[in-house]
This record gives C-alpha cells, sequence and structure tokens, in this order.
C-alpha cells in the first residue's frame, strides 16, 4: 500500500506496529516543506521537500491513500486549503484528512479555551505576552523569548483559521465526513 502523509512526520507512524505496516507492504511517503529530520526506518519512508498545495511531480492516483493529520488549518488562506484538498483527491482513490473543528471550544494549537473565537489583534497581543522557546529576541522569564514590539506581532504569528462546519464555497465533490463525537 503507497500512502502520502502530507504535512507529516515519521514519529505519527510509531503509532502503528511496524510489523503489522511490512506485512501489508506499506509505504510511506512524507511531503513537507523543508523535508523531515527524523526518520526512523529508511525501507518505510521517502522524504519529499514539497508544498502538499501542489505536488506536479505525481500523477492523478499515485498513491493508495492521502494522510493528513491536522494540516490543511496550515497551508494558508481559503484558496490554499481548496489546492490542498484538490491535490488530495488528485494523488489517492481515497484520503483521509483530518482538522480541528472550529467550532469545538478549546483551540487545538494553544490548548486555550475561546482562543480562536477571539479577534486577530487580541490573539496577536495574547501571543505577544505568551513566552516562546522558538523566538529570538528579549529574554523573558524562564528564558524563553517574547515577541520584541507590537507593531511586529502582524509578521510572528499566522491565523490559522480552522475550518468550520460551511466552509465560503466547495471546490469540487466532496467526500464523506465523519464528525468526531469526543470519548464515549
Amino acid at each position: 500500500m503507497r500512502i502520502i502523509d502530507l504535512g507529516g512526520e515519521a514519529n505519527y507512524w510509531r503509532l502503528f506496529d511496524r510489523q503489522m505496516l511490512a506485512d501489508k507492504g506499506v509505504h510511506i511517503t512524507l511531503v513537507n516543506p523543508g523535508g523531515v529530520d527524523d526518520i526512523w526506518d529508511e525501507e518505510l519512508f521517502s522524504l519529499i521537500d514539497g508544498d502538499a498545495c501542489d505536488l506536479p511531480q505525481f500523477a492523478d492516483n499515485s498513491f493508495d491513500l492521502v494522510h493528513s493529520n491536522s494540516v490543511i488549518e496550515h497551508v494558508g488562506d481559503w484558496p490554499r486549503m481548496e489546492a490542498f484538498a484538490r491535490e488530495c483527491r488528485r494523488l489517492a482513490p481515497a484520503y483521509y484528512v483530518q482538522t480541528p473543528y472550529f467550532w469545538f471550544p478549546i483551540e487545538p494549537h494553544f490548548s486555550a479555551p475561546f482562543f480562536h473565537w477571539r479577534s486577530e489583534q487580541s490573539r496577536a497581543r495574547a501571543l505577544m505576552r505568551r513566552r516562546h522557546g522558538f523566538r529570538k529576541g528579549p529574554r523573558h522569564r524562564r528564558g524563553h523569548a517574547r515577541c520584541p514590539a507590537r507593531p511586529s506581532a502582524g509578521q510572528g504569528p499566522v491565523p490559522l483559521p480552522l475550518p468550520g462546519r460551511s466552509p465560503p464555497r466547495r471546490s469540487g465533490p466532496g467526500p464523506d465526513q465523519e464528525r468526531d463525537r469526543g470519548p464515549g
């Protein structure tokens, strides 16, 4: 089985028994801008440095399954999300695309209640006050850097548009959808 994992990482696939994957003849192609550094099994994985919204190097139905776990909300605006969805439909006859649900009250990227429902300005102000381990700049308590100045806040965090129940428009025939009903 040929799987293309758009935006995925090799460590995610440790959830599955390696022997079971081998018995099923699974090969996984990981696609990420800039590639992936943490391959733990070179027989199981291939790496592609690429844009999941535009993969012209692959013909239609080059794979058996497209897999994407919480990536579509990171590709950009609605036209980029639509391009991502088109590539999912084009690359394989079957696909699994999971995304956080906008109307769930906990924002999944920050584990913060109601954060994604706040205005962009309010989110930017909150992020400026929040400690980040990946920013260079003036140090904040515990060695984490802070966003250096209010004008740069709009240049830092990119809004993550979580898809909701009704996107602005459809980009073609859609899949069957299953809504996660939570525990139980």
